[in-house]
């Protein structure tokens, strides 16, 4: 079974608006509260790929990223705002990094700490900003 795939923008919007719809009759919070997505620097996803891409050259079977949700206070702040942890994922299911353990060091094949939207992200929930031009 394939672990995702590319989806067309309807899919995408649909699928975003019945999770809002979902969290507003669930939460009772109002539409500009519900965090939907999450904002990482291209850079540092990058670097997390080649890091993915050098644990596979040495023969660690990684087939697959599994994000996690969670919760994080970020420097400054005082309120848990929702994260993403994002992890490698082996061949046999299992994460390459055992993120539910207790770790004190930073590990390249573990990233979180992402920006939440709308909490903190500029951009709106209604629609999808990127323009994809077809060849």
């Amino acid at each position: 079974m394939p672990h995702g795939k590319p989806v067309k923008l309807d899919f995408a919007q649909t699928s975003i608006q019945q999770f809002i719809a979902q969290e507003i009759g669930r939460t009772s919070q109002q539409e500009n509260q519900v965090v939907v997505g999450h904002r990482f620097d291209l850079a540092l996803l990058k670097e997390f790929m080649l890091e993915v891409d050098k644990q596979i050259s040495k023969g660690v079977e990684i087939d697959s990223i599994r994000f996690y949700h969670g919760l994080n206070v970020r420097s400054g702040g005082t309120t848990p705002e929702y994260d993403l942890i994002i992890v490698p994922t082996l061949k046999n299911g299992k994460d390459c990094e055992e993120v539910y353990q207790k770790i004190d060091e930073i590990s390249p094949l573990i990233l979180g700490e992402s920006t939440p939207c709308p909490n903190v992200c500029q951009t709106g929930t209604k629609t999808i900003n990127c323009i994809s031009e077809s060849t």
